[in-house]
């Protein structure tokens, strides 16, 4: 990953989609990150998610696991719809002290997650998640190259998630 780049930041809930040379940067938890690269239009896109599903009374976001990697996908394929997409999947993390609550939603992010690339014909590269350290993603959207670091002293922020209001533990997350 050339020092040169430019970078973004891609916060949990969002998205990223570019045809430039730039490093989308990001640390993944409880969520996950998915990359998409088009190697013919040499297009990349970041979508990090932190929830499978939505509840019914929550807009169709990025938070949520359908809407961030749908949008992610089409847009990356929509640069040229012949290629052959590259997609890796990180992240779905649990502290050492996780509840069964965390545990049960990693598992169902994760689930859904292979389960919408089926779907949309985007079967993973790779994909790396569990354990109890959380990833910081560095993804070179004009090249594809990927670099991740599995990392034990993040910040406590980065483990608590927020939806759409307060921050808040898995545990307390319904």
């Amino acid at each position: 990953m050339s020092e040169s780049l430019s970078k973004t930041i891609v916060s949990p809930g969002h998205i990223f989609v570019s045809a430039e040379a730039l490093q989308m940067q990001s640390v993944v938890t409880y969520g996950v990150i998915v990359t998409v690269y088009n190697p013919l239009a040499k297009t990349g896109g970041l979508a990090h998610y932190l929830y499978p599903r939505r509840r019914k009374d929550r807009p169709s976001t990025a938070l949520y696991a359908a809407p961030a990697i749908v949008t992610v996908v089409d847009k990356v394929r929509a640069a040229a719809p012949e290629a052959d997409l590259e997609v890796h999947l990180y992240g779905a993390a649990l502290e050492v002290e996780s509840d069964e609550r965390a545990k049960l939603l990693v598992e169902d992010n994760t689930k859904v997650a292979l389960e919408i690339l089926e779907k949309q014909k985007a079967s993973p590269h790779s994909t790396d998640f569990g354990g109890h350290r959380g990833r910081k993603v560095l993804f070179n959207a004009h090249s594809g190259d990927i670099l991740v670091a599995k990392v034990a002293n993040l910040r406590k922020e980065d483990w608590l998630i927020s939806a759409d209001g307060p921050v808040m533990r898995p545990k307390e997350w319904a």
